[in-house]
């Protein structure tokens, strides 16, 4: 008994101090292991290259470059080893670094290729960007289209919408006035897809799940990630796909200050027809202004990156609808009994402000802070109708009772006489105004501890939507008793509406208020989504 004592006792302590040999050990294998570090760059732009591969390849051991170009090879054994360092488009580089245990070396990169020697102020801007974004996007862990936001140059509006609709796999539905505003991705409903910045989630801009992405610029972001299909690390909300706007790092950058502007303006000619809008306030600015700045802060070097971007826009855009209802009926031919059309205005203002400070703590700590606020508004969107119709779709015309007049109509004409179901409308309604108010505020960190990345990120974020007509509303205005002819000869899409006897309909004072034609439509809506 007492000998079989002994054997637990013993047993017992051994399982104690098993777990703390084992760390002894593996903080002693640490101890003895080397760790190489540093930079890549573009030695043309001097800019430090995110997804740069660093292998060893005696070893097989590979590293990509982070946000600010910064790559890890740890857990090396002591000794002499062959770094070879590839990023697409420019030339491979090698270099040998001798490593000792237990010692952290340092080695830096900078990349060329001779394309940039031959002529490097005409190619390296573009030839970066898509680079960058091709770089990603093979080094992504799964399928994604990464593109540079400048890849489809000057758009219209420089919107992310502009970007993502342009896309594979993405089907846009701008609106009438030419806006992207939301987007499908593999068929999906714009509901069920998600939109990040850095990978924290935005706010949506609209009264359900559904992102306006005409209120985000794409100036103020390097790439965008699209990952179309759903993946374990994301939300119910993002069964169809999620787009990842990326922002660029501050400390990426190799000179102690940046500064980038622009100032462009849209013009409408006045040899073309233009809504009153235009007509009256032709050129419409579209400016940026970007700024990007290296500190040395507490006692560091080149260890605070801070870069602020702004974004102004105006523009006054303008839409217009048809709608031509025709008779129910199996005939070749069919009248016209409700005409339609209208005009829409809309001078639309838009405001961004994103600002990123990135804080190097040590070389194997960085944090990052990202604010952004964003405004889109429109004050004045009016909308004007003007409206035909006479019967209904089911109508048969005769010689004496109904407006059609039989046998005085085809696919191109349709002509209506002077009789009491003949009517002329015109509706005006708004101003309808719409506020989207976006705040963000992103904290993150990226930790390196051995051969782990840890990354860790948190935020908070609201859209402000205050949509509606507020105190103004609709009028409609109707003259009875006009004939009317509807020739779409010379262009079906905008018709000719001719008088054809009773009262002018040229004159507004033959028009009279239809029965509730005024209409206070106070619905103004006012929601916060966090």
């Amino acid at each position: 008994m007492p000998l079989l004592a002994a054997a637990t006792r013993r047993t017992f302590l051994l399982r104690l101090l098993l777990p703390v040999f084992l760390l002894l050990g593996a903080v002693a294998a640490r101890a003895a292991e080397a760790v190489v570090t540093g930079s890549v760059s573009n030695a043309a732009t001097g800019n430090l290259l995110e997804g740069a591969r660093v292998e060893v390849p005696a070893l097989g051991r590979v590293a990509f470059t982070d946000g600010t170009g910064r790559y890890v090879l740890a857990g090396l054994p002591p000794g002499e080893h062959a770094l070879v360092v590839t990023y697409l488009g420019l030339d491979a580089a090698r270099a040998g670094v001798t490593a000792a245990a237990g010692a952290r070396v340092e080695r830096n990169f900078d990349l060329t290729t001779a394309i940039y020697r031959l002529d490097a102020f005409k190619v390296t801007g573009e030839r970066e960007g898509d680079a960058a974004a091709l770089t990603l996007q093979r080094n992504a862990e799964n399928v994604k289209n990464v593109v540079a936001m400048d890849s489809f140059g000057n758009l219209p509006n420089l919107s992310a919408g502009e970007v993502v609709m342009r896309l594979p796999g993405v089907a846009g539905s701008p609106t009438d006035e030419g806006l992207a505003y939301w987007f499908n991705i593999r068929g999906m409903d714009p509901q069920l897809n998600s939109v990040t910045i850095d990978g924290g989630g935005l706010p949506s801009m609209n009264l359900n799940r559904t992102f306006q992405l005409q209120s985000v610029t794409g100036t103020m972001f390097e790439a965008l990630e699209l990952t179309k299909g759903h993946t374990p690390d994301k939300g119910a909300d993002s069964l169809g796909g999620t787009i990842n706007l990326k922002t660029r790092s501050p400390l990426s950058m190799r000179e102690p200050r940046r500064t980038t502007y622009s100032l462009t303006a849209r013009v409408a000619p006045s040899f073309f027809e233009q809504t009153p809008t235009r007509e009256q306030h032709r050129a419409h600015p579209l400016s940026t202004l970007a700024h990007q700045q290296l500190f040395d802060v507490f006692g560091g070097q080149r260890n605070l990156g801070v870069a602020l971007n702004l974004f102004y826009s105006e523009n006054a855009v303008g839409g217009a609808s048809t709608t031509l209802d025709y008779q129910n009926t199996l005939n070749p031919e069919a009248f016209v009994w409700d005409f339609r059309q209208w005009d829409n205005i809309n001078n639309r203002k838009q405001t961004s402000a994103n600002l990123r400070a990135d804080y190097r703590w040590s070389p194997e700590t960085r944090f990052s802070v990202t604010l952004l606020a964003n405004d889109n508004f429109e004050r004045h969107r009016r909308r004007m109708e003007v409206r035909a119709f006479t019967g209904n779709a089911n109508t048969v015309p005769n010689a004496t009772t109904t407006g059609v007049v039989p046998g005085l109509f085809n696919g191109r004409v349709t002509v209506v006489r002077p009789v009491a179901a003949a009517n002329l409308d015109v509706l005006m309604d708004g101003p309808l105004n719409t506020y989207v108010r976006t705040r963000k505020v992103d904290l993150g960190a990226e930790h390196e501890f051995g051969r782990w990345q840890l990354d860790y990120t948190g935020g908070i974020g609201y859209t402000n939507l205050n949509t509606g007509q507020g105190t103004a509303g609709a009028l409609t205005m109707r003259l009875a008793g006009a004939g009317w002819i509807l020739e779409r000869t010379d262009d079906p899409m905008y018709p000719r509406l001719l008088a054809n006897g009773g009262p002018d309909f040229l004159n507004p004072d033959n028009y009279r208020p239809t029965a509730n034609g005024l209409t206070n439509t106070n619905n103004q809506i006012d929601r916060l989504m966090t």
